[in-house]
């Protein structure tokens, strides 16, 4: 029996040794797509070079007279000194506001009118926040109410700031004092 195990075993180990040392199944080759070499084709042979060709010389173009300098337009240029709302500041005075004293007040003081306070409030406006408040020692611009009422442009800005102050007055429930800013306006 030692004989038949001992049989056994050889066996068993030659188809163990006989399986581990064969290869594995080969696997098909994959193909490999050639590489295409470029073409080189043989150099061509240059183009003859085209002899240059010459031509009789071309004359320069005559010199042209540069264009006379246009005749700038006469500048109209206005012969006032003008505060930027367009109110003619020549023959201006300046006044200093006293104890008591109100916008229309001084209007009528200068004016002899005291709803065209509206003309100072157009000069004197960056000191002014409030027509009905103005403080002691302010210094007011008093325009000429003849060469400002007689100029379109100073009179433009002045009838916009009336019809506004109109409106403002009949806010504040002023009519009367509305109805006569806006016939000023007029």
């Amino acid at each position: 029996m030692r004989r038949v195990f001992f049989i056994s075993v050889l066996l068993l180990s030659a188809l163990l040794i006989g399986s581990c040392g064969s290869a594995p199944p080969a696997e098909e080759p994959v193909p490999v797509p050639a590489t295409i070499a470029p073409t080189v084709s043989a150099p061509a042979t240059p183009a003859p070079t085209p002899a240059p060709v010459v031509s009789a010389p071309v004359p320069a173009p005559a010199p042209v007279a540069p264009a006379p300098a246009p005749t700038p337009a006469p500048v109209a240029t206005d012969p006032y000194t003008r505060h930027f709302s367009g109110v003619i500041l020549n023959g201006a005075q300046q006044y200093t506001v006293q104890r008591g004293d109100i916008l229309a007040g001084i209007a009528w003081r200068f004016y002899e009118d005291g709803s065209l306070y509206p003309l100072i409030l157009l000069v004197s406006g960056d000191l002014i926040e409030d027509p009905d408040i103005i403080e002691p020692g302010m210094v007011l611009t008093i325009p000429s109410l003849n060469q400002n009422m007689n100029d379109s442009r100073a009179r433009q800005s002045l009838n916009t700031l009336l019809r506004q102050i109109a409106q403002i007055e009949e806010q504040r429930g002023r009519p009367g004092t509305a109805a006569l800013m806006r016939s000023h306006a007029n």
